[in-house]
């Protein structure tokens, strides 16, 4: 479930790239981070971050979640291994994917 994991993450076995110019987002972003399914990833040949968090055994449970803040006093945030209990109010509903591929539910 959720909970109050704020340690850093060390993935040891993980190919990164570099963008050296993008056009799409504005400076507010901090980065860009491929979560893609491993069947997207494979014809560049990379593995997923996600995925090899999970091949590694960094995480307490085997989910990531997104907070998307609309305050711009807030920031947003993306974690691994659990999720914020205090960003939402109510029961989480959880749903299968049902293409591996676009992250479809």
């Amino acid at each position: 479930g959720g909970g109050k994991n704020q340690e850093l993450i060390y993935v040891e076995k993980q190919t990164f790239g570099l963008v050296l110019k993008e056009e799409l987002f504005d400076s507010s972003f901090d980065c860009i981070i491929g979560l893609a399914y491993p069947s997207m990833a494979k014809d560049i040949g990379v593995r997923p971050l996600f995925d090899t968090m999970i091949d590694e055994q960094l995480l307490e449970e085997n989910v990531f979640a997104f907070y998307m803040s609309l305050n711009e006093d807030e920031e947003s945030e993306l974690t691994f291994g659990w999720y914020d209990t205090s960003k939402y109010i109510g029961e989480l509903s959880w749903y299968p994917v049902i293409n591996k591929f676009f992250w479809t539910v």
